[in-house]
């Protein structure tokens, strides 16, 4: 990214004009980002079939597995846990949405 192509993202997102982009301007990047886009809407939908519980808002290796071999794709538990691994950022063993985000948009 050039140097005018960072200012012009500077400038449309500073609201108080001190040319830098605070805490609360990048929230705002960040919501209007995430759940805008029929992409999010899918992922979103995705990550629901998922969850072990609805609304509980983690994938375990249980509820990966479970989803996998109603897909036709049966994987042991052991593989299962392997794959959330891999996405795994903060070490819990499952997923949150915004892991799984990263998962399927990389």
């Amino acid at each position: 990214m050039s140097h005018e192509d960072a200012q012009e993202i500077v400038d449309e997102l500073d609201t108080d004009g001190d040319n830098f982009i605070n805490f609360e301007d990048f929230k705002k990047l960040l919501m209007q980002k995430e759940g805008s886009s029929e992409e999010d809407e899918s992922l979103k939908s995705a990550f629901e079939m998922y969850e072990l519980e609805k609304g509980c808002g983690r994938i375990t290796p249980k509820s990966l597995q479970r989803v996998l071999s109603r897909l036709g794709d049966s994987k042991s538990y052991d593989e299962c846990v392997t794959m959330i691994q891999v996405y795994d950022i903060d070490g819990n063993g499952e997923l949150d949405y915004h892991e799984f985000r990263q998962m399927m948009t990389t």
